[in-house]
Order: C-alpha cells, then structure tokens, then sequence
C-alpha cells in the first residue's frame, strides 16, 4: 500500500513539479537503510547535443522518479563533463509553489572533459529528505553532457538561461520563470546512503551538587552533535528528558537542567535520561547521574570503653558523646539498644553535651555479663552516625567457703531434720550469704539453712545410694564460691532381685503330674547376702494346685491335676520374695497340659534344668521313660521345640539333649524357657507324646566393658571443685541383674582424692587443683563391678592434664582410645625393628651383588680336582680335557703336577652359562649353552655326580648340566664349544 501511494506522489510531482511531495523541514522521516541513486543510472559521454553559451545556468531535475525517497545524506556526485570549468552539485527541497530551497551544495573543479566522481567526505555531507530534487550550477557555460532522447532515462528538466542564485538570506530560488523540458537525458547522478546518528559529547556523566543550591540555578548543559552537517545547519536536533524528577527540570532549547525544588531534604542521588534526535530519527541516549551530598555528623565516644564495678549503685555518668557537623545542622543522639540487651543506661544532654549515665540499680552481674555495648546513633534530619560505647564490668571480691572441701559420713538410723554440717563462709566486704546446694546423684535427701547447716530431708532407713557428692554455693550478691562436700551412708540395705521372673512363655504342666513334683525354681540374688523367703499367690485361689518352698523357691505341685474336672486350666502365680525389710515380686504362668491317655511315656511331662553353654554341652539326662507293652518294640526319639528345635539336638536312642549352637541368653533374644514336644515313635510308628520344659539359667559370663580402654580430659589450674571433667561409659552384655554394675576409682597414685565418678558415668573434680603444678597429669584407674556372682570387674584408665589458665575459658574434655602408635613404647621399638630390618636387607643385598651375582674370574676356593670320567676331566685349574694324555698328574696326597702344554684351542664364547644352587648336594650345578645347531639329547656318566647334555630345536641349543660330588663344592665355569654332531666323543679340549 504504501508503494502504491508512493507511486501516486512521483506522478503528481511529475505533473506539478516535485515540490508538490515536499514536506515539513522539522517532521521526521522514514531512514534511508541501503545506498541508492538519483539520476542517470550510469553517467558517460553520450553529448550529441551542442552545449549553450550562455554564461551561468542554474538546472533542476524534477521528474518524480527522480527525487529522493527516503532521509539520508549525499555521499557521492557522478557527471561527465564536456568542458572544463567549475560545477556546483546542489539539493533543492521544495518550500511553496514553484520555490524551492537549496539546502546543501558541493562544487568541484574539472580541467577537461570526462566523467568527474566527487565523493563528499563526513562532515560536508548533506541531508536529503523524501521529495527533494539534484540540481547543478555552472557559472561560465554548460559543462554536463546531454542528448536528446531519452533512452528510456530522459529527464524533466528545470533550467534559467542566465544566472539565477538564492539569496544568502533564505537560500530560496523561485522556478516558476525557468524553462521546462523533457527531451534530453543528463549524464549526472548522485549517490545517497544511510544518515548518521547523533551523539551526546558530554553525557554520560556524574555531577555532584551540595545543598543550598537557588531555585531556577543550571547545574549542567547537556550538548550534542552530528557529523551530517544539515541535520545541524538546516535542521535542528530534537533533545528530550525522558526522566520525571521533582528536583531538576530540563529546557529543550537552552539545553540546560535546573532545580526546581528545595534540595535541602535530598539525599542521595538522581538520574535523568536524555535523548537527542536529527530529522532522520536517529537517536543517542546519555544519562546524567546527579548525586545530593551531606556529610553526617561526626561522632566518638569518650572514653570509647568505660569501667564499672559490678556493686555500682547506679545514676554515674560514665562516658561523654563528642558529637560534630560540619554542615552546622541541628544533631540528635539516641540510645536505640545495648548488646546484650538490657536498660541499664540512658543518655542525658546537659548543656548541650550528651552524656550517658548508669540508672539506678542496674544490677551488673559480671557472671553474666562483663561487658556492654552501648548502640547510639546521631543524625542531622538528613543523614546519621552509629557508633558503640563500650562498657566493661569489673568484679567485687570474692567470698571463701573456709571448710570445704570436707566429707562426712551418715548412717540409715539418722532421721529427717538432722543437722550434719555447717558451712563456714569469709568475705572481706560482706557479711551476708545466700547458700545453695546441689547433688550428684540428684534428688539427694539434704537442704541447706540460710545460716549455712545442711540437713536431713528425709529418714535413712530406706535409703538405697550409698554416696553423694553435695555441692555447696554461697554468694555475697555479686560473685559466688562452690565447693564439695562428699556424703557417705552406710548401713544400706538393698531390696533382693529375682532373676528369672518373669518368663517370656508360659510354663507346662502336664495333667497327672504327681503332686509334690517340682515343676520350676525360682532364683533370686541379694547383694547384702541376706536370708531370703519366699512366698507364693495362686490365681484364681480355688483348689491349692501349686505351692512354694519358702527357702529353696522350688513351686512344686500341692493338689492332683486332672485336666477333665480342671475348672481352670491357666494359673498366675505371683511371686515374692523378701530379706525381712525389702522384697521384690514378680510373675509366672502355669499352663496344665491335657496328655493323651494312651500311655507311652512313663510320665506326661520332663522338666530340666542348666545353664546357657556352648555348641555340643550336653544338657541334664530327661530320664524319659517309655512303656512300651509290645514285647521286642522299640522307640525313636525326636522333638519339636517350636522356633527352637534348631538350637538343640536329640539322641534318637537315648533321648539326650545337646546344645546344638551356642546358646547365649545375653542380647541375643533367646528365651530362658523353652517348651519341646518330645516324641517317642516305635518301629510300627504308633507315636508317644512328652513335654519337656527346659529351664535355662543365665550366669554372669560377661565383665563390664568400658567404651575406651583410656580417657584423657583437661582441667585449668585455677578449677574449682564441682566441675564436670566428662563422661564416660561402659556396657555388660549380661542381662538382668548380671548386667548391673557400678563404678568405683582407685587413686593410690595421688596423693590425695581429686575425683570421683557419679554412677551415671560422670567424673567430677572433687578437690580444687590451685596445688596443681600446671601440666602435670593426674592419673587413675576406673573399676566398673557388676553384681553378677562371682562379680566380674572391668576398668578403664584415666589421665586428666592441668592446664595453664582460667575457668572463665571452657575446658577441653577429650576423649581418646590409645591405638598401637599413640603408644610412645610401641613407637620406640617399633622403629629400632624397622632400622634393623632396614640394614639387615642392606648387607644381604651387597653380599648378593658382591659374592654370588658377579664371581672373580680365578675364583677356585677348593682348589681340588675331581674324579676322572670318560673322556672328560675337571680339574682345580678350571680346564676340562678331553684328549687323556695331556691331563695334569694327581698325587695320593692330591698335589697336581701340570704336564708340558698341550696344544690347545680357546673356543668361542658360549651363547649362556648358569649356576644354580640347592641346599643339599649336589649343592652347585651350571648351565652352559652352546651355539650349536643340532637338536639332540646325549648324557655323560663321569666321576661327578653326572653331567648332562640338553639339546632343543631352538636355542638355547645345547646345554651342558655339571654336578660335582663334594657337597660344599664351588666353581665357575667358562665354557665354550664348536659345532658337535651326534656321536662324537672326543672334542677339543673345554677351559673351565
């Protein structure tokens, strides 16, 4: 569409004149985005008209199709010229009618005729907008070639025969004298491109402005520019603010931004945006960054950290504010928090001066807190300064508890309200003292009276803690001292325990069991070792079927049990037993078993008794008795113990039990009862059914396990008793009542009781460690004792190092276990073994490179011969000689006497020669492998031992084995050997 209507336009201009297409000189356009041209397309001699001598002639082209279409700059004129001269290339834009303005020009000089490119350069390029029209101006004749014709390029020309020029003023020609034609086609061109964007030469940029600044004042000149010189000189560039501000205003036409309102409450900075635009819509963006600067007051404590004792009554004045504004503003303080938190200060103005004051009973306690930091801030309705006053907390005197630490002992006849102690408490400023106490174990039957006397709070009688570490506080109001004092109770009785009520299974009682049968005992323990009595409730209570020994605890049945007239079948026998002052009771149910009354088994049921053992322990002898009527009948035993068969294992003979695994009642989840179905079946397989109940007794097999075989903890000097080293723990892998133990130290070493542990595995400093040498390491042992008979006894070592310090810093409390390398002993030896090891394995090696890897050429220690042998001779002097005549002569004695020198011929070297060694003899033997060729296996029989040939079809080819007979003998052996053939027996001689 818009194509069409621009068509339409070039037609109209076509008709009117191209000023009917002008438009505004300030509207902008659509850009130019490629190169075009106006004009003929391709400039060239094509003059077949004379040119007119009349002397200055202004031309304007104003075909439509020859005006510009788009906004953009001139970049290059073509003409051909005929003649020499100077032409004026110029751009006329239409204004009104037939006026038209000349907006931009370019002249160049020619000296002849030819074609003339003028390329303008950045800076005198013009602007061109839609519509506008290429002219030219020669001052003395024609200079552009023309035809008539048009060739398909024929041009609308506008022309005045004598000189017409714009005025200076206006630069505006009117046309409408000048003569039109349309019958000749002009050899000029120009060539526009894309316009330039303009740009900001002194954004972007920060200013900063200080309060007061007058309402109205500029503070900054924005400027721009553009290298198309007619979007400057003919047109204006359009600048714009795009930021709204309260504060700054911007003009578009003096380019200036001024304030517009009081910057007096402004802090901080603005930034506005700016945009400059040329006709063609080209834009550049600039921001100008505007920063509104205070300076905040100036403030500092004096002193920065103030002192005050911890009694201070309150209303001191313990600091002065040094407060500052070099802008002279009005400044305020504020207190807006102290860390910690507290409201033990205020900040008070006298004169002007902001001073800050204690109020009236702080209360500063230096246990709590030692030091404050007092958070003031200081502004000037614009801007503010925090600062930190720093207080510290100084301590009041101590008061001294002058008799502890100290122990006494109780007895279980001491009753409540007894006094056994009094604390005596020193203090150089106080007389008053708030006493407190506390307990390891806690809830310790003691109190403490506000003169200082602990108390009983409670009877002893039924006491069962034998001993309490009490610890005593007494503070003036502002410090406190904490001691020990250790409590000893004797006389504790403890309450027996029954250990193994109650069953996880019900118990089996076959119906017909003969009354005063034993059907179970009851076992109990009292570590006092009191005589113990037992006692038993039936439920429900109807007939007396079971009945208890008082002394053994054997429940044995009191009445016939006949399964059919039972009204009951299910009891629960309540257990008790008691040493006269305590007792402990528990619970076991009694099942009675209905039995078939077709009798095999001389009784229904079997009841054994034993202890957990290992695999392959035989178990108590049943004594199952079968009838069996039949005569010449017997019977196989088998049972059925439910999830349990697979932990025992039955004689099918004898009906004999064993422990088929390792039976373990200590953590493992197997029950101390287990109930069998024992079957009798006889070679007919008619089957006769027992019970049999099996009592399996734990026994303390297991001694207390501490976590770590050591424990290291750390103490400061200056610790006062009462303080919590560490923990330790141990475990017994016994249940019930074996798994209970208790803890006890054993402190020989020291020279006197510094610690003690809580039965909760807590170990506590008991002394204050002042007589402590820094560094030095106070060690102990730990027992753990279970109340398993025997009792067994497991211990733990424990090293406590004092340190060089204050309580006021947290202990360390490590606790290590002592592997195989903390052990400085273990490293001692361990490194003497490793050095050793290290230069026994150095002299081997050398005695290996030195004797047995490398022998000497003359080495021959045994300095003998051996015996003759075939054709071949070893001899001391290391030669072999195969031709007897010429061999060496042996004396009885062994003295060798050499003979004249035989011919003889040194071979070449072998391709190997090798020794091997064993331990027995033959000790030494040598492989020699020759060169040969041949493949073929041949042995000797001589004096030695043997010697051996090796023939293989690859080389090595031919190998030589040697064994001497005397079991310490040594040699080494050069050999060489020719090309053998099978067969041969006399060779030269061989050097050995």
């Amino acid at each position: 569409m818009e194509m069409i209507l621009f068509k339409f336009l070039l037609f109209v201009s076509y008709l009117y004149g191209c000023h009917y297409i002008g438009v505004s000189s300030t509207a902008p356009f659509m850009d130019c985005t490629a190169i075009g041209y106006i004009g003929m397309k391709y400039p060239k001699d094509i003059g077949n008209q004379p040119l007119g001598a009349d002397r200055g002639k202004n031309y304007l082209l104003v075909d439509p199709d020859k005006t510009f279409p788009c906004c953009g700059v001139i970049e290059e004129w073509d003409a051909y010229i005929e003649q020499a001269g100077t032409i004026v290339f110029e751009i006329w834009r239409p204004s009104s009618g037939n006026k038209f303005q000349r907006v931009g020009s370019n002249n160049v000089t020619v000296a002849g005729k030819g074609e003339i490119p003028l390329t303008v350069q950045t800076g005198a390029r013009h602007t061109v907008y839609p519509g506008d029209c290429i002219g030219w101006y020669t001052e003395t004749h024609d200079m552009v070639a023309y035809k008539l014709g048009n060739g398909g390029e024929a041009t609308t020309v506008k022309y005045f025969m004598q000189s017409q020029t714009p005025s200076e003023s206006d630069m505006i020609l009117d046309w409408t004298s000048a003569k039109t034609e349309n019958k000749y086609t002009y050899a000029i061109r120009a060539r526009y491109g894309v316009n330039g964007a303009p740009r900001f030469l002194n954004l972007d940029a920060d200013i900063k402005v200080t309060p007061p600044i007058d309402i109205g004042y500029a503070i900054y000149t924005v400027n721009a520019t553009d290298d198309d010189i007619s979007d400057i000189t003919i047109t204006q560039l359009i600048y714009n603010c795009i930021t709204k501000s309260s504060y700054f205003s911007f003009n578009n036409t003096n380019k200036k931004v001024t304030v517009i309102a009081n910057l007096s409450s402004k802090v901080g900075y603005e930034c506005l945006t700016f945009t400059v635009q040329d006709i063609c819509q080209n834009t550049d963006t600039g921001q100008l960054c505007i920063t509104i600067h205070n300076d905040p007051p100036s403030v500092n404590c004096n002193p920065q950290t103030a002192s005050v004792v911890e009694s201070t009554s309150g209303n001191i004045n313990i600091t002065t504010l040094n407060v500052n504004d070099t802008n002279g503003d009005t400044v305020t303080c504020s207190i807006f928090g102290t860390s910690p938190t507290g409201s033990q200060f205020r900040l008070q103005q006298n004169s002007g001066v902001y001073m800050i004051y204690t109020n009236a009973n702080p209360n500063f306690r230096v246990a709590a807190n030692d030091q404050y930091g007092i958070h003031i801030t200081c502004t000037d309705g614009k801007t503010s300064t925090s600062v930190i006053c720093g207080v510290k907390i100084l301590p009041s005197p101590r008061p001294n508890i002058t008799n502890l630490p100290n122990s006494v002992t109780l007895n279980t006849s001491n009753i409540k309200s007894y006094d056994f102690f009094n604390v005596n408490v020193s203090d150089p400023d106080s007389t008053n003292f708030i006493y407190s106490l506390t307990c390891v174990p806690t809830k310790c039957p003691f109190a403490i009276t506000s003169s200082g006397v602990i108390q009983l709070t409670e009877n002893l009688e039924n006491h069962s803690i034998e001993r309490y570490n009490v610890f005593i506080t007494a503070t003036d109001g502002y410090s406190q001292v904490t001691d020990t004092l250790t409590v000893t109770i004797s006389g504790i009785n403890y309450a027996p325990v029954l250990r193994n009520l109650p069953q996880a299974s019900k118990l089996m009682v076959p119906e017909n069991t003969a009354i005063s049968t034993s059907t179970f005992q009851v076992m109990a323990f009292d570590i006092n070792n009191d005589s113990l009595n037992f006692n038993l409730v039936l439920s429900p209570a109807n007939v007396a079927y079971f009945s208890i020994d008082n002394s053994s605890g054997i429940i044995s049945t009191s009445a016939d049990l006949d399964f059919e007239t039972m009204t009951s079948k299910t009891f629960t026998l309540t257990v008790s037993v008691t040493d006269g002052k305590l007792s402990a009771s528990s619970t076991l149910v009694v099942q009675v078993l209905d039995v078939n009354e077709r009798p095999s088994f001389e009784q229904s049921a079997y009841i054994i008794q034993t202890n957990e053992s290992v695999a392959g322990s035989r178990l108590p002898d049943p004594r199952f008795n079968v009838r069996e009527s039949d005569a010449g009948d017997y019977v196989k035993f088998s049972q059925d113990c439910g999830a349990y068969t697979g932990y025992l294992r039955m004689d099918a003979n004898s009906g004999q039990l064993n422990f088929a695994v390792d039976y373990d009642l200590d953590g493992a989840g197997l029950p101390a009862l287990i109930n069998c179905t024992v079957n009798a079946t006889d070679k007919s397989g008619l089957i006769a059914t027992a019970y049999l109940s099996i009592i399996i007794n734990e026994i303390n097999d297991h001694r207390p396990i501490f976590t770590y075989p050591s424990y290291t903890f750390y103490a400061y000097i200056d610790s006062t008793a009462g303080l919590l080293l560490g923990n330790i723990s141990a475990t017994d892998a016994d249940n019930g009542t074996n798994g209970m133990f208790y803890f006890s130290t054993n402190q020989n070493g020291l020279s006197k009781l510094y610690f003690d542990v809580s039965p909760t595995g807590q170990v506590i400093l008991l002394s204050n460690l002042n007589e402590v040498l820094a560094g030095t390491k106070l060690q102990f042992t730990v027992l753990a004792t279970d109340i398993g008979s025997p009792p067994l006894i497991g211990s733990t070592f424990i090293t406590v190092i004092i340190l060089e310090g204050s309580t006021t810093t947290a202990p360390m409390t490590t606790t290590k276990y002592k592997t195989f390398f903390r052990d400085e002993g273990n490293i001692a030896w361990f490194s003497l073994a490793m050095i050793t090891g290290l230069a026994v394995m150095a002299i081997t090696a050398f005695i290996c490179a030195r004797y047995i890897c490398n022998w000497p050429s003359n080495f021959d220690p045994l300095n003998t011969c051996t015996t003759n042998f075939r054709k071949l001779e070893f001899c001391k002097d290391s030669r072999i000689y195969h031709n007897t005549e010429h061999k060496p002569k042996v004396s009885s004695r062994g003295k060798i006497t050499k003979p004249r020198s035989p011919p003889r011929k040194r071979l070449p070297s072998a391709a190997s020669v090798q020794m091997r060694s064993s331990p027995t003899p033959p000790r030494r033997s040598m492989m020699v492998t020759p060169h040969a060729n041949s493949a073929q296996t041949r042995e000797l029989t001589t004096g030695a031992s043997s010697v051996q040939m090796w023939f293989s079809p690859t080389p090595p080819i031919r190998s030589i084995l040697i064994t001497p007979q005397a079991a310490n003998a040594q040699m080494r052996v050069m050999i060489t050997e020719p090309r053998l053939k099978p067969g041969d027996s006399n060779v030269n001689k061989y050097d050995l």
